[in-house]
């Protein structure tokens, strides 16, 4: 039963209040500014969270409380308890002292209760995990609610003969790769639980350039014998399978066989346990203690049926799936054309279709369903490969994409940043909705787990933002007691843990991404370009695609194409045909929810619905701007009434040409290196200014632009970045049109400055260092809230160090290790790459905290110290007061207030990461395992440390 007032609701209606009430308070006052004082000081809502992995269910309440204190000190808003397997290779001494729990067991039940209770203390937000690891599934499923797929056994045969043959026997043919599995490309993980052979025919080898479908030949016996005439022939056999996948890393009482994510009752059955379980432990009252359930990622392993596929697909699409089934399951031919391939590709078409209507209706919206029933928001990951990847996303409370962090091929010491296509997608589908929160699984990796730093989260922050995503769920913060020993219960992730050297630093991390994310919620971004990509001769040629990571990009530059236009100062988004049909034109523009565009792109699409090509026409005719890259669109792309609906779609898109006049281009699609020049001149044809100017635009260089609508007027705002980690970035953003007063925001410091505008076109001039960041505040209402200029923080990062001279030692170097070893020194060395100490293995291993001190000489003139090269972060004192902490781009410091003439002393605090020390514990079995692949990591300080003007 759905609650009136859950607990939940109160506390955000009374946020609110808080924020109105503030808000009249900073009208009667001119100096207030609720935006702002937010910015400074984050809600726990917008900082970022972490996924608790449960590892094996081991968890006791104290040791639950312990790690949560820990990580409300880090700054870290939120926790997504994930239950998960115990993770291989861990050491299996002491694990009598902490016994598994049951996922769903009283005692997990109470362990929830209980990290619910002390995460409120911190003023900590819960959210929990669906099930165990992914998808979701557990053993006692009957079969006819686990996961379902149709695979397809291809055999060439001779004739004449009689063959005798058996389910067995056909997929014995697939695990020895004598025939091809369209759906699945290999042996099935799992013996599955039920297998039918559900259609069994027979074709010649040299198929008819028409669709023929052959004779059905299957029959209910379970082995079948097919008369084959003379000469050669294919055996089509297409076998349903149940059961045949299970729940990935899925810990005790939560693994065993998937759900059925087509099958509605089976799915609330499985949440309806859930729910039940809980409720004794938390009052009844799930809201009281969780903020958001969620589902993670959707790995179904090719799901592609379910018990009333066949009746659903007659009803939605007016004819029979049957006679075409094997076909569409075999792989597509590029090369090939012909009658017979544009048949099988339509009907594909329609079956995915299909397929993606009954996962939205009955897994999407039954989850969304259950979570309101039950007083929580839904939390998922809306995509994969049963998902559209812009319609999941617009029908649940909380979108989610992720970003990933890999190693970077070129330069070993670093990892390779990526924020996955999906984002845009996300983002797209939470402007369109208009949900200010679109969280991401951040700095997710599965390889580089030791190796990365603070400075790569902000750099993967960052990109999430350029691509429309704000608020980060870190990947992950691993249950591990301290009695587990060093490193502890590691799982896959980027090891956040108080036992990693830069963990005392990671609050500069989450302040910052907490300021940023806090002004992208409370704002709405502004894109004037709509896109729609060619999803139907994606699904014909393809299929359905994994994402985030498609295993084709059709066309080659339809991810790419979205950075392109922000990198030229504009605003884009996805739309669909969906959309389109949904929408609303008036003045030139095509209407959504909140958004509205001015452009409409579409990116070689050649087949649409016919209600999709008037609604263009539509747009045309109401003054609209439309792109063609490519030709125009010219055919339906289903089965059922093609030629007719042909016609139809010509005609509409030939009335939409004609109306639109001028304001229609068509353009050859861009070539392979050009992408950035082809971008801003079919930008420039559309007429349409850029939010900002960017001069010159670099691939190097993006942006995003929101309007903050408040009772202190309208803001726009603008994040710029700058992704090289090698290059300063040197610009001029021109902001015509654009009305206030520029303010710099500082995520990493919370201060702010006013800003100079330049030029009849109102011009930034913009210095980003590597990896640099601007947030830049238009304010229409002149507060008085400081001086004007720029702070010498930005600054430091991007000057040229003037009469530099080096302090080359000599240095003496205490090293505290991570693993609590015995802290020991080396004197008198020279800076350079620890690692490469081959003769000393106590350095070249080394992971933790390395002291570098130093005494020097100054005169009051040089204050500027730059230390050069530093492999992760540097805390600097000088003449034992703080000097301040790199974690990002240049480590350089104003050092004015510190120096005094004479001789002065100075100490650099490195955080190494734990690479090379995991690497040198050859007999640990996971230390190897997650370590001992790669080279060492460049550790420490290099140089040179330069002291100038």
């Amino acid at each position: 039963m759905v609650k009136s007032t859950p607990s939940r609701v109160r506390r955000q209606a009374a946020w609110r209040v808080a924020v109105a009430c503030a808000a009249l308070a900073g009208c009667a006052t001119v100096h207030r500014d609720p935006l702002y004082e937010r910015f400074v000081r984050p809600a726990a809502e917008t900082r970022p969270f972490v996924r608790w992995w449960w590892n094996g269910g081991r968890v006791q309440p104290t040791e639950i409380r312990r790690q949560l204190d820990i990580m409300a000190v880090a700054g870290i808003g939120g926790v997504e308890i994930n239950t998960i397997a115990h993770p291989r290779g861990a050491a299996a001494e002491g694990l009598e002292r902490f016994p598994a729990l049951d996922w769903l067991s009283p005692d997990w039940n109470r362990a929830v209760r209980a990290a619910a209770d002390h995460a409120s203390r911190q003023g900590l937000v819960v959210d929990l995990l669906v099930g165990s690891g992914w998808p979701f599934g557990v053993r006692s499923l009957a079969v006819g609610e686990q996961t379902q797929r149709v695979i397809l056994v291809r055999q060439a045969v001779q004739g004449p003969a009689t063959l005798e043959t058996s389910i067995d026997l056909l997929v014995s043919f697939l695990r020895q790769g004598d025939a091809s599995d369209a759906v699945a490309g290999s042996a099935p993980p799992w013996m599955p639980s039920d297998r039918e052979l559900i259609s069994l025919r027979l074709m010649p080898a040299e198929l008819p350039s028409d669709f023929t479908p052959g004779i059905e030949l299957a029959s209910s016996a379970e082995e079948q014998t097919v008369d084959v005439p003379p000469g050669d022939h294919l055996l089509y056999a297409v076998i349903r399978e149940a059961g045949f996948t299970h729940v990935k890393l899925g810990a005790p009482g939560s693994d065993g066989p998937v759900v059925d994510h087509y099958n509605a009752t089976a799915v609330r059955k499985y949440l309806d346990r859930m729910s039940a379980a809980l409720a004794p432990a938390l009052d009844g009252e799930l809201s009281d203690f969780i903020r958001a359930a969620f589902v993670d990622s959707l790995e179904l392993d090719h799901a592609n049926w379910t018990a009333d596929l066949p009746a659903s697909f007659r009803k939605r699409r007016g004819y029979e799936l049957a006679p075409y089934l094997p076909f569409v399951l075999e792989p597509d031919d590029p090369a090939a054309e012909g009658p017979r391939w544009e048949v099988i590709r339509r009907v594909r078409y329609d079956y995915l279709s299909t397929l993606l209507e009954l996962f939205e209706e009955r897994f999407i919206g039954t989850y969304q369903q259950w979570a309101r029933d039950n007083g929580l928001l839904a939390r998922f990951q809306a995509y994969g490969r049963e998902s559209h990847p812009l319609h999941g996303s617009m029908q649940i409370d909380l979108p989610e994409g992720e970003t990933w962090l890999w190693p970077d091929p070129r330069h070993s010491e670093r990892v390779s940043v990526e924020s996955t296509v999906i984002n845009k997608y996300v983002s797209s589908a939470a402007n369109l909705t208009g949900q200010p929160v679109r969280s991401f699984e951040a700095m997710t990796n599965t390889v580089p787990v030791f190796r990365a730093t603070l400075q790569d989260f902000k750099r993967a922050y960052d990109a999430s933002v350029l691509s429309g995503v704000n608020h980060p769920i870190m990947h992950g913060f691993s249950y591990t007691p301290r009695e587990a020993g060093f490193p502890g219960w590691v799982r896959f992730g980027s090891y956040l843990n108080e036992r990693n050297p830069w963990w005392p630093y990671f609050r500069k991390f989450s302040d910052y991404a907490a300021r940023v994310g806090t002004v992208m919620r409370a704002s709405v971004a502004q894109a004037r370009i709509a896109v729609l990509p060619p999803r139907a001769e994606e699904w014909q040629h393809h299929g359905l695609l994994y994402q985030p990571f498609p295993e084709a990009h059709y066309p080659p530059y339809q991810y790419t194409l979205m950075q392109a236009i922000h990198q030229h100062g504009y605003g884009a988004d996805y739309i669909s045909e969906r959309i389109l049909q949904r929408a609303t034109f008036s003045q030139g523009k095509l209407h959504f929810g909140p958004c509205a565009y001015d452009v409409l792109v579409l990116q070689e699409v050649n087949a649409i619905q016919p209600q999709t090509a008037e609604a263009i026409a539509r747009f045309a005719r109401a003054g609209g701007r439309l792109v063609f890259i490519g030709s125009a669109p010219s055919r339906y792309p289903g089965l059922a009434r093609m030629r007719e609906n042909d016609l139809a779609v010509q005609r509409g898109v030939g009335a939409a040409l004609h109306a639109a006049g001028k304001r229609a281009h068509r353009l050859d699609p861009p070539g392979g290196d050009d992408l950035l020049e082809w971008t801003g001149d079919m930008l420039a044809r559309t007429g349409v200014p850029p939010d900002v100017r960017i001069v010159p635009a670099q691939p190097f260089v993006s942006q995003v632009h929101h309007r903050v609508h408040d009772r202190l007027g309208d803001r726009d705002v603008f994040f710029f970045v700058n992704t090289s980690t090698e290059v300063t970035a040197r610009f001029s953003a021109a902001f015509s049109g654009i009305d206030g007063t520029p303010w710099r925001w500082d995520p990493a410091t919370g201060q702010r400055d006013r800003l100079g505008l330049s030029g009849p076109g109102r011009a930034l001039e913009v210095s980003l260092a590597p990896t640099g960041s601007l947030l830049v505040v238009f304010d229409p209402a002149d507060r008085g809230l400081s001086e004007p200029g720029t702070s010498s923080h930005w600054q430091l990062g991007t000057a040229r160090l003037k009469n530099a001279t080096r302090l080359d030692g000599p240095w003496d170097l205490e090293l505290r290790p991570a693993n609590g070893d015995t802290v020991f020194v080396r004197e008198q060395v020279a800076l350079g790459d620890l690692s490469r100490t081959r003769a000393d293995p106590a350095l070249s291993g080394f992971g933790g905290i390395a002291v570098y001190r130093t005494t020097f000489h100054a005169t009051g003139e040089r204050t500027i110290l730059d230390l050069g090269i530093v492999h992760s972060l540097a805390e600097v004192f000088v003449n034992g007061r703080p000097a301040g902490v790199t974690w990002w781009g240049r480590h350089r410091y104003d050092l004015a207030s510190l120096l005094v003439r004479g001789t002065n002393t100075l100490e650099v605090r490195v955080a190494t990461v734990l690479a090379n020390y995991m690497k040198a514990q050859r007999h640990d079995r996971q230390a190897q395992a997650l370590a001992g692949w790669f080279e060492p990591i460049p550790t420490g300080l290099v140089g040179p440390v330069r002291l100038g003007l």
